[in-house]
């Protein structure tokens, strides 16, 4: 089995959290990756290492994508920007009842729950008392898990660290996405945050049996369900909708997007990913944290694209050679302290396939989603993210595992 780079790269110390369990003090970062994570036992490492990254002239050109950015452009873009808020205005406290479920849904998630996740459980209670979960689904085919289903059954008991991180995660979901709204053929909506330690952005949907994009919904989750009943020509979507109005209405609840979450978000990523989300890392002195992959999307779902659909096994070990050279750049950029190339990768890794390509045909990518991954968000200092791609990886399934009782 061939390990991680043996270079020793002292690399400049990246904000990270309390929790991470890493010293960059004491220690390398390729010390780090040597001792605690390995390529894949398949892995090819190429033999000579490229140049070491000092401006965006060194990096293999990348003529095919003009949506890449440089390290300097991103830098310049984050000076520029400013922080883009949050539309979760609600002032009002949580009920303190439900305070041990929050805990125990930021424990077991990894996720910091806006107000609004009460409060639209609280307004399905309106619709629906005794089954709340399924208020939704005549109308509109969708049933709260997830989050929703620790708040209904008043969860309060020990929850250990990223304990439902595997509970309805579909096949092609990445770490920073929790599922909220499940509906037919695996459709589902979501959380989405760049960082456990930050509350929700943004509301997802994906559909994993076409692919692993996401697309953007809206804001908050009562936006998005909002937008879904006005797309709905029938008389019960208008009373639903009344409903939700006026409750949002007595709770000063914000229902409407502005238009430019799609715009804001892509002004946030250093660059743009195959799920559709982009890449979202803080840059460090000047600009170390991220560099731009040596391809463009194109060209790297072509090349995963041809491993995916190689007719033997030795074809597919020969067309693997062209992917594991990425795996070893991205390395060697881990090593110099641009961890945001190996997140890029592996989150493009993790979204890829087409429709007239079969989930079993991608899970050869599988050891290296967890490789790339792993590293990447240790080293961003988001080491929940790293749990939670370790496990998915470990059990990765088209039909996730549900929440471990039953509901309802």
């Amino acid at each position: 089995m061939i390990k991680a780079c043996s270079v020793d790269v002292v690399c400049a110390e990246p904000d990270l959290s309390v929790s991470a369990a890493i010293s960059f003090r004491q220690t390398s970062l390729s010390r780090l990756l040597r001792a605690a994570f390995v390529f894949p036992s398949d892995f090819k490492p190429i033999a000579v290492r490229p140049p070491a990254y000092s401006s965006p002239s060194s990096v293999m050109p990348d003529t095919h994508s003009a949506r890449r950015k440089r390290k300097s452009d991103v830098t310049a873009d984050n000076r520029a920007k400013p922080k883009v808020p949050h539309l979760d205005e609600s002032t009002e406290p949580v009920p303190s009842s439900f305070l041990p479920s929050l805990m125990a849904i930021k424990q077991g998630f990894y996720l910091d729950s806006p107000n609004e996740l009460v409060k639209f459980y609280q307004f399905c209670t309106t619709l629906d008392a005794k089954k709340p979960l399924g208020a939704l689904m005549d109308i509109l085919q969708l049933r709260l898990v997830g989050p929703f289903e620790v708040l209904h059954l008043g969860i309060s008991s020990t929850v250990e660290p990223g304990q439902y991180v595997r509970c309805h995660r579909y096949f092609h979901d990445p770490p920073e996405l929790v599922t909220l709204l499940t509906g037919p053929n695996n459709l589902h909506y979501g959380y989405f945050r760049d960082t456990p330690t930050e509350k929700p952005a943004v509301v997802v949907k994906t559909d994993p049996s076409i692919g692993g994009e996401l697309n953007l919904v809206a804001p908050t989750l009562f936006a998005a369900v909002k937008s879904l009943l006005s797309k709905k020509p029938t008389a019960s979507a208008e009373v639903l909708l009344k409903k939700l109005c006026n409750f949002a209405k007595q709770n000063n609840i914000i229902l409407d997007a502005t238009g430019r979450e799609k715009s804001e978000r892509r002004a946030r990523c250093v660059c743009p990913t195959l799920n559709g989300m982009g890449l979202v890392v803080k840059l460090r002195g000047g600009d170390i944290g991220y560099r731009p992959l040596s391809v463009s999307d194109s060209k790297l779902s072509a090349l995963l694209k041809a491993v995916a659909t190689a007719q033997t096994e030795e074809s597919q070990l020969a067309k693997l050679e062209a992917v594991d050279q990425l795996v070893t750049y991205a390395q060697f950029a881990c090593d110099e302290g641009d961890y945001g190339q190996s997140l890029e990768l592996g989150l493009s890794l993790l979204a890829f396939r087409t429709k007239d390509i079969k989930p079993n045909q991608v899970t050869v990518f599988n050891s290296r989603i967890k490789h790339l991954l792993s590293v990447g968000y240790e080293l961003a200092g988001r080491p929940e993210f790293s749990h939670v791609v370790r496990e998915h990886m470990n059990d990765r399934r088209v039909d996730p595992i549900g929440m471990p009782w039953n509901s309802e």
